[in-house]
Protein backbone atom coordinates (compact mmCIF):
# COMPACT_ATOMS: atom_id res chain seq x y z
CA UNK A 1 0.00 0.00 0.00
CA UNK A 2 1.10 3.52 -0.40
CA UNK A 3 2.19 5.47 2.79
CA UNK A 4 1.21 9.42 2.46
CA UNK A 5 2.47 11.89 5.26
CA UNK A 6 1.97 15.73 4.55
CA UNK A 7 3.59 18.54 6.54
CA UNK A 8 2.30 21.93 6.59
CA UNK A 9 2.96 25.19 8.50
CA UNK A 10 -0.45 26.19 9.40
CA UNK A 11 1.27 29.86 10.96
CA UNK A 12 -1.10 29.83 14.17
CA UNK A 13 -4.38 30.46 11.88
CA UNK A 14 -7.09 32.49 12.77
CA UNK A 15 -10.52 30.89 12.53
CA UNK A 16 -11.37 31.97 8.87
CA UNK A 17 -7.74 30.65 7.54
CA UNK A 18 -8.05 27.64 9.96
CA UNK A 19 -11.55 26.53 7.89
CA UNK A 20 -9.87 27.25 4.63
CA UNK A 21 -6.60 24.92 5.24
CA UNK A 22 -9.06 22.32 6.30
CA UNK A 23 -10.94 22.84 2.80
CA UNK A 24 -7.41 21.80 1.02
CA UNK A 25 -6.60 19.56 3.41
CA UNK A 26 -10.24 17.84 2.92
CA UNK A 27 -8.77 16.97 -0.97
CA UNK A 28 -5.56 15.52 0.14
CA UNK A 29 -5.08 11.39 0.41
CA UNK A 30 -1.81 11.43 2.85
CA UNK A 31 -3.12 9.16 6.07
CA UNK A 32 -0.98 11.17 8.72
CA UNK A 33 -1.08 15.07 8.80
CA UNK A 34 1.74 16.87 10.76
CA UNK A 35 0.74 20.21 11.01
CA UNK A 36 3.40 22.66 12.54
CA UNK A 37 3.24 26.39 14.35
CA UNK A 38 -0.27 25.67 16.11
CA UNK A 39 -0.58 28.07 18.70
CA UNK A 40 -3.35 28.62 21.51
CA UNK A 41 -5.79 30.43 19.52
CA UNK A 42 -9.03 29.31 17.99
CA UNK A 43 -8.06 28.90 14.57
CA UNK A 44 -5.45 25.56 15.70
CA UNK A 45 -8.58 24.39 18.52
CA UNK A 46 -10.76 24.87 15.45
CA UNK A 47 -8.29 22.03 12.94
CA UNK A 48 -7.88 19.81 15.72
CA UNK A 49 -11.63 19.54 16.44
CA UNK A 50 -12.87 19.22 13.78
CA UNK A 51 -10.69 16.49 12.44
CA UNK A 52 -11.37 14.86 16.41
CA UNK A 53 -15.04 15.18 15.39
CA UNK A 54 -14.74 12.21 12.34
CA UNK A 55 -12.17 9.77 13.30
CA UNK A 56 -9.22 11.00 13.01
CA UNK A 57 -6.42 10.86 15.95
CA UNK A 58 -5.08 14.05 16.77
CA UNK A 59 -1.81 14.37 18.92
CA UNK A 60 -0.69 17.92 20.10
CA UNK A 61 0.82 19.49 23.38
CA UNK A 62 -0.08 21.92 25.49
CA UNK A 63 0.70 25.07 23.75
CA UNK A 64 -0.03 27.78 26.64
CA UNK A 65 0.47 31.81 26.17
CA UNK A 66 2.55 32.84 22.79
CA UNK A 67 4.40 29.45 22.68
CA UNK A 68 3.95 27.17 19.21
CA UNK A 69 3.66 23.85 18.68
CA UNK A 70 3.33 21.03 16.34
CA UNK A 71 0.32 18.42 15.74
CA UNK A 72 0.13 15.07 14.01
CA UNK A 73 -3.43 13.83 13.20
CA UNK A 74 -4.00 10.36 11.66
CA UNK A 75 -6.66 7.97 9.86
CA UNK A 76 -4.59 4.83 10.72
CA UNK A 77 -4.65 2.52 14.02
CA UNK A 78 -1.46 3.91 16.02
CA UNK A 79 0.19 2.66 18.98
CA UNK A 80 -1.06 5.09 22.43
CA UNK A 81 0.92 7.69 23.03
CA UNK A 82 4.13 6.69 25.13
CA UNK A 83 4.86 10.69 26.66
CA UNK A 84 7.00 13.58 25.79
CA UNK A 85 9.65 12.94 22.68
CA UNK A 86 11.78 16.07 24.22
CA UNK A 87 12.22 17.35 27.63
CA UNK A 88 12.51 20.97 26.55
CA UNK A 89 9.70 22.63 24.52
CA UNK A 90 7.97 19.30 24.61
CA UNK A 91 4.85 20.77 22.23
CA UNK A 92 7.00 21.24 19.12
CA UNK A 93 7.95 17.29 18.88
CA UNK A 94 5.18 14.76 18.54
CA UNK A 95 5.69 10.74 18.24
CA UNK A 96 3.15 8.58 16.26
CA UNK A 97 3.89 4.98 15.93
CA UNK A 98 2.08 2.70 13.48
CA UNK A 99 3.22 -1.01 13.36
CA UNK A 100 6.52 -0.73 13.27
CA UNK A 101 7.14 2.82 12.07
CA UNK A 102 8.02 5.85 13.85
CA UNK A 103 6.80 9.35 12.52
CA UNK A 104 8.10 12.27 14.57
CA UNK A 105 7.07 15.63 14.06
CA UNK A 106 8.98 18.24 14.75
CA UNK A 107 8.79 22.30 14.58
CA UNK A 108 12.32 23.56 15.45
CA UNK A 109 12.07 27.69 16.98
CA UNK A 110 13.06 30.13 14.52
CA UNK A 111 15.17 32.90 16.10
CA UNK A 112 16.23 36.42 15.69
CA UNK A 113 19.69 37.69 17.05
CA UNK A 114 18.91 37.90 20.83
CA UNK A 115 20.81 35.63 23.00
CA UNK A 116 17.65 34.32 24.87
CA UNK A 117 16.14 33.30 20.69
CA UNK A 118 19.56 31.73 20.18
CA UNK A 119 19.80 29.39 23.05
CA UNK A 120 16.35 28.38 22.96
CA UNK A 121 17.04 27.26 19.55
CA UNK A 122 20.28 25.60 20.54
CA UNK A 123 18.97 23.94 23.73
CA UNK A 124 15.60 22.47 21.41
CA UNK A 125 17.99 21.29 18.91
CA UNK A 126 20.30 19.65 21.49
CA UNK A 127 17.41 17.91 22.84
CA UNK A 128 16.31 16.48 19.49
CA UNK A 129 19.65 15.22 19.26
CA UNK A 130 19.60 13.42 22.46
CA UNK A 131 16.16 11.83 21.41
CA UNK A 132 18.01 10.62 18.14
CA UNK A 133 20.83 9.02 19.87
CA UNK A 134 19.03 7.56 22.46
CA UNK A 135 15.57 5.81 20.42
CA UNK A 136 15.43 2.18 19.88
CA UNK A 137 16.41 1.23 16.57
CA UNK A 138 13.55 0.73 13.83
CA UNK A 139 11.74 2.49 10.65
CA UNK A 140 11.36 5.96 11.79
CA UNK A 141 10.31 9.34 9.66
CA UNK A 142 10.92 12.72 11.22
CA UNK A 143 9.14 15.42 9.42
CA UNK A 144 8.06 19.39 9.92
CA UNK A 145 9.84 22.85 10.06
CA UNK A 146 13.01 22.13 11.16
CA UNK A 147 14.13 26.27 10.34
CA UNK A 148 17.60 25.05 9.11
CA UNK A 149 19.03 24.71 5.91
CA UNK A 150 21.53 22.07 4.32
CA UNK A 151 24.70 23.15 4.05
CA UNK A 152 24.50 22.93 0.32
CA UNK A 153 21.53 25.45 0.43
CA UNK A 154 21.35 28.12 -2.45
CA UNK A 155 22.07 30.69 -1.98
CA UNK A 156 24.23 30.14 1.56
CA UNK A 157 22.99 32.48 3.99
CA UNK A 158 25.70 34.09 6.43
CA UNK A 159 22.61 34.72 9.10
CA UNK A 160 22.81 30.80 9.38
CA UNK A 161 25.34 30.49 11.95
CA UNK A 162 27.39 26.99 11.16
CA UNK A 163 25.41 24.97 14.17
CA UNK A 164 22.54 25.22 12.42
CA UNK A 165 24.05 24.13 9.37
CA UNK A 166 25.41 21.27 11.29
CA UNK A 167 21.47 20.34 12.86
CA UNK A 168 20.96 18.99 9.10
CA UNK A 169 23.84 17.16 9.46
CA UNK A 170 22.79 15.53 12.65
CA UNK A 171 20.42 13.76 10.85
CA UNK A 172 22.41 12.31 8.26
CA UNK A 173 25.34 11.34 11.03
CA UNK A 174 22.23 9.09 12.84
CA UNK A 175 21.60 7.23 9.78
CA UNK A 176 18.48 9.04 8.00
CA UNK A 177 18.35 10.01 4.57
CA UNK A 178 17.03 13.60 3.00
CA UNK A 179 13.91 12.14 1.27
CA UNK A 180 13.67 14.84 -0.57
CA UNK A 181 17.35 14.58 -2.02
CA UNK A 182 16.64 10.97 -2.99
CA UNK A 183 13.98 12.14 -5.69
CA UNK A 184 15.65 14.98 -6.11
CA UNK A 185 19.41 15.74 -6.09
CA UNK A 186 20.07 18.68 -7.32
CA UNK A 187 17.40 20.75 -7.09
CA UNK A 188 16.41 23.54 -5.05
CA UNK A 189 13.01 24.77 -4.27
CA UNK A 190 12.24 26.88 -1.47
CA UNK A 191 9.60 26.40 1.42
CA UNK A 192 9.14 29.78 2.91
CA UNK A 193 10.63 33.00 1.29
CA UNK A 194 11.36 36.57 3.00
CA UNK A 195 9.76 39.98 2.69
CA UNK A 196 12.37 40.23 -0.05
CA UNK A 197 11.34 37.46 -2.06
CA UNK A 198 14.85 35.21 -0.63
CA UNK A 199 13.82 31.88 -0.59
CA UNK A 200 14.43 29.37 2.03
CA UNK A 201 14.39 25.60 1.78
CA UNK A 202 13.45 25.02 5.55
CA UNK A 203 10.41 21.90 5.89
CA UNK A 204 12.28 18.58 5.67
CA UNK A 205 11.82 14.64 5.90
CA UNK A 206 13.92 12.43 6.93
CA UNK A 207 14.02 8.80 6.64
CA UNK A 208 15.91 6.18 8.23
CA UNK A 209 18.46 4.45 5.85
CA UNK A 210 15.90 1.08 5.09
CA UNK A 211 13.11 3.06 4.42
CA UNK A 212 14.99 4.68 1.47
CA UNK A 213 14.28 2.46 -0.98
CA UNK A 214 10.65 2.69 -0.31
CA UNK A 215 10.40 6.38 -1.30
CA UNK A 216 7.76 6.53 -4.13
CA UNK A 217 7.81 10.61 -3.55
CA UNK A 218 8.73 13.21 -1.66
CA UNK A 219 7.68 16.84 -3.26
CA UNK A 220 7.06 20.35 -2.48
CA UNK A 221 3.28 21.35 -2.88
CA UNK A 222 3.22 25.36 -3.12
CA UNK A 223 0.14 25.92 -3.38
CA UNK A 224 -0.80 26.36 -0.15
CA UNK A 225 1.96 29.62 -0.26
CA UNK A 226 0.19 30.69 -3.39
CA UNK A 227 -2.51 31.08 -2.42
CA UNK A 228 -2.10 32.46 1.15
CA UNK A 229 -3.27 29.61 3.28
CA UNK A 230 0.49 30.05 5.05
CA UNK A 231 3.10 31.25 3.66
CA UNK A 232 5.32 27.84 3.87
CA UNK A 233 4.52 25.29 1.16
CA UNK A 234 3.80 21.94 2.23
CA UNK A 235 6.11 19.36 2.40
CA UNK A 236 4.94 15.39 0.91
CA UNK A 237 6.34 11.83 1.37
CA UNK A 238 5.18 8.81 -0.27
CA UNK A 239 6.26 5.83 0.72
CA UNK A 240 5.76 1.90 -0.92
CA UNK A 241 4.68 0.26 2.43
CA UNK A 242 4.81 -3.47 2.14
CA UNK A 243 1.50 -4.19 4.31
CA UNK A 244 -1.65 -3.21 4.30
CA UNK A 245 -2.18 -0.71 7.48
CA UNK A 246 -5.60 -0.47 9.57
CA UNK A 247 -7.32 2.53 8.97
CA UNK A 248 -9.74 4.07 11.64
CA UNK A 249 -13.26 4.56 11.38
CA UNK A 250 -13.21 8.17 9.79
CA UNK A 251 -17.15 9.59 9.01
CA UNK A 252 -17.99 12.92 6.80
CA UNK A 253 -18.76 16.17 7.91
CA UNK A 254 -22.50 16.67 8.09
CA UNK A 255 -23.87 18.30 5.22
CA UNK A 256 -24.46 21.42 6.32
CA UNK A 257 -20.33 21.91 7.55
CA UNK A 258 -18.50 23.16 4.78
CA UNK A 259 -16.12 20.59 4.97
CA UNK A 260 -18.56 17.44 4.18
CA UNK A 261 -15.74 15.92 1.84
CA UNK A 262 -13.39 15.56 4.28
Amino acid sequence: MRLGILTLNIANPSAARAERQLAWLSERQEQVLVLTETGSGGGTGLLCSRLASVGWEVRAGVVEGGERGVAIATRLLAAPRAGDVVNFLPSRAQLLQIEQLDIVGLYIPSRDASREKIERKKRFCAAVSAYLVERPGGDAVVIGDLNVLEPVHRPHYGTFRDWEYCVYDEFLVRGFVDAYRLQHPDDMEYSWADYENRGYRFDHVFVSRALADLVLRCDYVHAPRETDLSDHSALVLELEWPQALEERDITAFPANEPLALF
